[in-house]
């Protein structure tokens, strides 16, 4: 069975043979292969408009095969004289999801649609994206590559292959800053890995027109127009004017940042494109991919270890009393900012869930909100790791901020994780604002724990050696980014020197206290991977490592030598973790 099928039956797209549906009716029309899944293309004539409606697995995720029939679809469209206009929709509730995870970067690559895009960018006739539900990475480079872009109810657009260490491959860095002509917007759909919606998408340019599902006189109306319109390519626009200032307070952590970044900073479109592509293959090709894709996968599930499988809801609608250091531009769901009680209240109906920033909103606020608020209706307090715990109903969940450096990581205490009915919308809240989201063992602030602790084993060292010389630069080069504000000036000129580089030693301590946090000892993180994403999130630790204790695996025997010969010379605070007895008895087994 050929993978593209033709229909000529107008009432497969519409009312009537002159009105067509803005949901097509495939139903009668296959969009599979034979054995139900072999993806597929309808082609679908209507005078002189073409459907062209891809439909595939698990939210219609493309891979090579989708790509090449729907590339050969859109090239038959181009060649046909009697047809003027292509719609391209994905079946059923998605657009499309994207790439098929299992082909990223192997089979498949996101410069794998290339191809399909610069076909889409020179076709002399008007090709109309139908966008609806999600529309990520290949998705979206497919959509920027369209004539138009149209939204039919709910759409979430991004390019989430950030969070795997690659960047866009298809020609999106250089077709998105021309097409919304701003690069900080553009620098930040890229480089966060975030979403929008439809309502962010219009503000922006990025979406033509919102249509409403049953509307037939609004898609006739839209189609008519929209060849009038005319038509400029985005690789045929200048770059956006203005420098790219603004973005210098993304940090770049990693090499597919650095490429998008080096790609946004040219202004010439050809140059550009041809920097993209080799941007990517370097990305792909680099062995610093998995670790960040393994680093993303810790922060998902570190934030849903005690849902046991349950997912997570939709969150349509946040309302955010104070939260002044949240960055809402880029979230999913509607975000009401407010500085007042009575308008949380008031907006409490229309809305999932509460979240408060506790730094500007004194405790009386949150009481009289507490206590006004209906039953069912979540309400998240966040506030600074050091300050006392709030103490509210089962409706409250108190969540504490530690770090700050590159982002905040929201922490949950084992009564938020375990007893509140409403876990489940508060991490959906969290990951939808931006914040990665840990459960703790213990009400403590492991955060500042941690790092007192390690500050305090790096102070005692230096003491005892007679010298600091060297300890702040290694601490900013290894260490988290705050300052050891309890040491002396970098500038003594003792010639006592360390038995081991600072930075050797800045590692160890970290490594060493991190371990003592875990079960057996403090018992205040849950999993080792909890506090790597701590570190590597809130302190800025370096990304493409892994986190130490992730790193501490690679070479266990060494790290217990150099820590029990530092017990021995310094004592107390270098004592070896309990934990260390059982990765010594796990390497020892071959484990």
């Amino acid at each position: 069975m050929s993978n593209t099928h033709e229909s000529n039956n107008a009432h497969a797209v519409g009312h009537d043979e002159n009105r067509p549906n803005i949901v097509p009716d495939t139903g009668g029309e296959p969009v599979t292969g034979q054995a139900g899944h072999e993806p597929a293309v309808a082609y679908q004539r209507h005078g002189g408009l073409v459907w062209l409606i891809f439909g595939a697995a698990d939210g219609n995720l493309f891979d090579e095969t989708l790509l090449d029939t729907l590339h050969a679809a859109l090239t038959r469209f181009v060649a046909d004289p009697t047809s003027h206009l292509a719609i391209l929709c994905g079946k059923g509730d998605d657009f499309s999801r994207g790439a098929a995870p299992e082909e990223l970067g192997t089979l498949y690559n996101s410069d794998a649609a290339r191809p399909l895009c610069e076909t889409l960018q020179a076709s002399p006739k008007p090709v109309v994206a139908l966008l609806r539900g999600a529309v990520l990475g290949t998705a979206l480079e497919i959509a920027l590559a369209c004539s138009y872009r149209l939204a039919v109810g709910p759409v979430r657009m991004g390019f989430p292959e950030i969070h795997l260490g690659l960047p866009p491959g298809a020609g999106a860095t250089v077709r998105l800053p021309r097409l919304i002509d701003n690069l900080d917007r553009s620098a930040r759909l890229l480089l966060s890995g975030a979403s929008i919606n439809a309502t962010v998408a219009m503000r922006w340019g990025l979406l033509d027109h919102r249509l409403s599902r049953d509307d037939q006189d609004e898609i006739e109306a839209v189609l008519h127009n929209l060849p009038a319109h005319g038509r400029e390519t985005a690789m045929n626009r200048p770059s956006p004017a203005g420098a790219l200032a603004d973005m210098a307070a993304w940090p770049v952590r990693h090499m597919a940042q650095q490429a998008i970044r080096t790609v946004l900073s040219e202004p010439d479109a050809a140059t550009a494109d041809a920097l993209e592509r080799q941007h990517y293959r370097q990305c792909e090709e680099s062995t610093e991919r998995h670790t960040i894709a393994a680093h993303w996968q810790t922060e998902v599930i570190a934030a849903q270890r005690p849902l046991n499988g349950v997912a997570l809801p939709v969150i349509d609608r946040i309302v955010l009393l104070g939260g002044h250091d949240i960055d809402a531009s880029l979230v999913l769901p509607e975000v009401v900012r407010t500085e007042t009680v009575a308008t949380c209240i008031a907006e409490a109906a229309r809305s999932t869930i509460i979240v408060v920033d506790q730094d500007p909103i004194c405790p009386e606020q949150i009481e009289k909100l507490d206590q006004s608020l209906p039953t069912d209706q979540p309400l998240l307090v966040l506030r600074p790791e050091t300050e006392s715990p709030l103490i509210g109903n089962a409706r409250l969940i108190d969540i504490a901020l530690s770090g700050g450096h590159p982002r905040r990581v929201a922490m949950l205490g084992p009564s938020e994780s375990e007893d509140q009915p409403h876990l489940a919308p508060a991490v959906a809240a969290l990951r939808a604002l931006g914040l990665p989201c840990l459960h703790l063992q213990q009400r403590q602030p492991l955060g500042a724990i941690l790092i007192d602790a390690t500050t305090d084993t790096l102070i005692r060292t230096a003491a005892a050696i007679g010298t600091n010389r060297g300890l702040h630069r290694a601490w900013r080069a290894v260490g988290p980014a705050v300052a050891l504000q309890q040491l002396r000036p970098d500038t003594d000129s003792s010639p006592a020197t360390p038995p081991l580089p600072w930075k050797r030693l800045v590692y160890l301590a970290l490594l060493n206290n991190a371990l003592r946090c875990l079960a057996g000892e403090w018992n205040l993180a849950r999993h080792p991977d909890d506090l790597d994403l701590l570190l590597i999130e809130g302190f800025n630790l370096d990304v493409t490592q892994g986190g130490i204790l992730r790193q501490s695996l690679i070479e266990p025997e060494t790290c217990l030598r150099d820590i029990t010969n530092l017990a021995q010379r310094y004592g107390e605070p270098w004592r070896p973790a309990k934990l260390w007895q059982r990765i010594e008895r796990g390497t020892a087994d071959g484990r």
